[in-house]
Formats: C-alpha cells, sequence, structure tokens
C-alpha cells in the first residue's frame, strides 16, 4: 500500500501530497537509444531498459546552457519519473530530481475519455458523461446488431456501478496507462551527486 511520507525538505514534502493517491500511481517511464535519453511515456516497454536518472540531469543541465535567463522545464516536472535507480520527483527548490522510492509492482490500465457530452440509458435511468470525463474499462466484447455487424461493448465502471457502453471512435478515446505501486521511502539521507537518497 501507498502511504505519504514526511520529508526534511518540505518542497518535496509538497510535491508528494500533491501528486500521492492511495495505491496505484500514475508513473513516467524514461528510455534511452543509441544517441542517450530519449524521452518519457506512460507505458512499459518491456523490450527497453529504463534510462539512469543522471542522464536525465545531464539533458536538463545541457538545456540550461541553451538559453541565458531561460529557466527549461524538466522531463517529468509534475509527475513521478520513473528510472534505472528508482521513482523521482522533480524539487524545484533545489533545482534537482529527488529519489523517493521504488516500483513495487505495475498494473496495465485502460481508460475510455469522452470528446463531447454524452448520455446513455443503463437500468431504466440516463447517464450523463461530460466531455473529458474518463472511465476504467474492467471488460469488453463484441455484440452484433442484425447479426452482421459487430459492435465493441466495454464495461466500464461509473461510480459503484458496471455500466456497458458501445464504443465510437467520433465520440470516445481509449488510453492505455501503466500504472505503478510505488513503495516510499521513509528516511531521507543524502549521499553524492546532488540527489535527495531515501533510505528505509
Amino acid at each position: 500500500m501507498s502511504k505519504i511520507i514526511t520529508l526534511e525538505n518540505n518542497n518535496i514534502n509538497e510535491n508528494i501530497k500533491k501528486f500521492c493517491g492511495q495505491g496505484l500511481e500514475e508513473v513516467m517511464y524514461t528510455y534511452t537509444d543509441e544517441f542517450g535519453f530519449a524521452g518519457i511515456y506512460s507505458l512499459l516497454n518491456g523490450l527497453d531498459e529504463l534510462t539512469s536518472i543522471e542522464d536525465l540531469k545531464n539533458d536538463y543541465h545541457n538545456q540550461c546552457g541553451i538559453g541565458i535567463g531561460i529557466i527549461p522545464k524538466p522531463w517529468g516536472e509534475n509527475r513521478f519519473i520513473a528510472c534505472k535507480e528508482g521513482v523521482f520527483i522533480w524539487d524545484w527548490g533545489r533545482q534537482d530530481y529527488a529519489l523517493i522510492g521504488h516500483i513495487s509492482s505495475i498494473v496495465r490500465q485502460k481508460r475510455i475519455a469522452f470528446a463531447r457530452k454524452t448520455y446513455i440509458v443503463h437500468d431504466q435511468k440516463k447517464l450523463q458523461f461530460e466531455l473529458g470525463e474518463s472511465y476504467l474499462i474492467v471488460g469488453e466484447f463484441v455484440s452484433f446488431q442484425f447479426e452482421t455487424m459487430p459492435i465493441i461493448i466495454f464495461v466500464i465502471e461509473v461510480g459503484s456501478n458496471l455500466v456497458e457502453i458501445p464504443y465510437d471512435d467520433k465520440s470516445q478515446t481509449i488510453a492505455v496507462k501503466d500504472l505503478a505501486m510505488i513503495s516510499f521511502f521513509e528516511k531521507p539521507i543524502r549521499q553524492g551527486g546532488g540527489i535527495l537518497t531515501l533510505a528505509w
């Protein structure tokens, strides 16, 4: 179970409170290619190795040297970032990444979002789905209209109810993310390299 922890650095503590829920967390995964750091993604690609936090730090410092007086945005400034060494958040106070824990498990989650206001009748009640709202897809199957037209049906969670909705690619979008269970460290200790490292 994820837990909010109290750290000595108040900026880091506020970031954790802001971005941490109870349970599965949205994490951005880092990757490299033959040229070095390549980017961050919401899906974990099992074929590639996560990049080192040092690659992200180098990329940020390289950006700092491009424009004088311009502070670049770090990768994943408002997200949990998964690297080789563990899970990090950006600390604006120290202008550096802070190591806050490691991933103990990952769950792939599929969600559906509505591109416009939509109404669906469920159990003789009209349900309203607002623009941009997203819902967890817990199941899917194919139904046939007139025995020849296949229709994809998604089963979604709406509050405590399971609702079946037909998929319409003009009004709905599907997003897949790998959410992580993060084991947060408890006691902060400072180590070399400017990274705030936390240990049990």
